[in-house]
């Protein structure tokens, strides 16, 4: 029976000789591929699952707010029933979307996140402000 003789050296196992590196490199491989598997599985997951009103696709009428720094620009705007309104973070701090109408409030938004939308189905006007930076307002008003 073979022996194999592996010294541990800052944390780190290491061969004496050159059959015994075969068992190391493979560990070390497994090791790697593992890491990769659960980095690629932690961008995959996305956290939280959207609002049943929220989506990731472009909207339909290209009615969009832009949180810039500490704004959402334009802070009112006007869309007509059935209208989707996309909001997207350009700034460097995290925002959310919460609606005083008790609509869910949108998962974090960051700069090259996904959008958050919300499709409006009534008339009227829906006021809003960043959960995060009560400062932040803006107001959709729906016409027919």
């Amino acid at each position: 029976m073979k022996r194999y003789r592996i010294e541990a050296r800052w944390s780190l196992a290491v061969a004496t000789t050159k059959e015994e590196t075969r068992p190391v490199r493979s560990t070390i491989a497994f090791g790697l591929t593992l890491m990769l598997a659960l980095a690629l599985a932690a961008c995959s997951s996305g956290g939280a699952s959207p609002t049943p009103s929220a989506s990731t696709a472009p909207p339909a009428t290209g009615a969009a707010v832009t949180i810039v720094d500490f704004a959402f620009q334009p802070a009112d705007l006007t869309v007509k029933v059935g209208d989707t309104v996309a909001w997207t973070n350009t700034g460097n701090a995290p925002h959310t979307v919460k609606w005083d109408d008790g609509t869910p409030a949108s998962d974090r938004l960051t700069e090259g996140g996904a959008p958050y939308e919300r499709t409006f189905d009534a008339p009227g006007t829906f006021t809003y402000v960043c959960g995060i930076h009560g400062s932040m307002k803006g107001s959709i008003t729906v016409t027919e």
